[in-house]
Formats: C-alpha cells, structure tokens, sequence
C-alpha cells in the first residue's frame, strides 16, 4: 500500500521531533542500527516468527539490497517501555505505473518502505495513529518521496489507520491477497511427508539438478 507522496518542489527541512500524545505514548525513529541496549533489547523480545525482522537477520539483508540506504525503526514507548516496533528501510527505487502489462510511467523515487512483517508487538489503534503520523513526518519533511507499506495485514490497527487518512493520500484498488504459512518440520524428510505427491517431485527433481 502506497500511503503518501510529497510534491518534488517542496524544500527539504529537518526531520521532526518526537510525537506524543496526551495519555504518554509517543515514538523514537532510529536511523541506524548503532542504537542504546533499551532499544535493542525491546527487539529481541517482540521479535516473532518473520525471519526477515530477526534483528540478527535485518542489517545482512539491508546491506544485499543495493538501492537501500538505511535502516528506518520506529519505536512506541508507553509509560517509558517500548511495546511496539516497525521495522522500515529508506531507498531509492522505480515507482511503476502500469497500463496492463506494460510500464508507462516509472520514476525514480525516495521511498520510506516498511517491510512485510515489520510491525512487531501491540500497535492498538491510538499507537498505529501515532506511528503512522511519525512515518508521514518523513513525507512532510522532504526526507522521502514515497511512505509504502508492504503486505499490512487487512485487520490490523495499522490498515485501520491508514483508511482512516483522507482518501487522496493513499493508493485506491490494491487487491487483498492471502499470505500462507508453513510450520517447518524437523526434518527434510517430514518435510517432504507434509507436501503432495507431485509437490514432492518436483522438489525431488530439482535437488537433483542441483546437485549436478
């Protein structure tokens, strides 16, 4: 979900301060992973079972991704604790446009990117309004072009928010899809034992070929 977008000719000022809120919430955006032991010990306990928000994992994949820049965290504090993080990344990427198949439009932009699965902990409605206006300050500012938000699940306190923003700020008609899970197995073999025949097979031959 593409959320927002700044005009090009608006002049870049510096990010904003903190946002809070009259009952004591209020949020911290990290711009790099160098971050005190409170904020990284609120990670390794909201952590769930997203492998790519591992907090171990996260900066391997930033630093593969070539048109990433840097690490964009935002922390909410209630009562002086972090109880919610959202994990995003600032980058440089094709904004794409399309008729169809085909591309008509697809210009280089800034974008503020939180990832699929980067909201770890308990948001609640008050705390996603809160977040989603820090991650809108960044539009504001001129820090980035493009706030986009990958795969928001449909019922979460951070969609709700975002369909409570004024229609004209966020992108109209992308398609609900399911997302699937899979425990893993012990092994490869029950691995395989949970698949369907011709699931197995396919898997079968293709191992063989790697292993050419």
């Amino acid at each position: 979900t593409t959320v927002g977008w700044r005009s090009r000719w608006r002049p870049m000022t510096r990010p904003g301060p903190e946002v809070a809120t009259q009952r004591g919430t209020r949020v911290r955006v990290a711009r790099s992973l160098d971050e005190p032991a409170p904020f990284r010990e609120a990670w390794a306990r909201l952590q769930g079972r997203q492998f790519a928000t591992d907090p171990d994992v996260f900066p391997l994949i930033l630093a593969w991704q070539p048109q990433t820049l840097r690490p964009h965290v935002v922390a909410l504090e209630r009562g002086g604790e972090i109880t919610a993080l959202v994990l995003g990344r600032i980058e440089d990427i094709r904004l794409q446009t399309r008729v169809g198949y085909r591309t008509v439009y697809a210009p280089r932009v800034r974008s503020l990117t939180v990832l699929y699965g980067g909201v770890l902990g308990d948001l609640g409605d008050e705390g996603a309004e809160v977040v989603l206006t820090a991650l809108r300050r960044s539009l504001a500012c001129g820090e980035v072009d493009v706030l986009r938000l990958r795969n928001v699940d449909t019922g979460s306190p951070l969609r709700r928010a975002v369909g409570a923003t004024p229609s004209i700020l966020h992108e109209h008609g992308a398609p609900a899809t399911v997302h699937r899970e899979l425990a893993v197995p012990s092994s490869y073999d029950a691995f395989l034992g949970s698949l369907s025949p011709s699931t197995v097979k396919s898997a079968t031959r293709y191992a063989r070929r790697l292993e050419k």
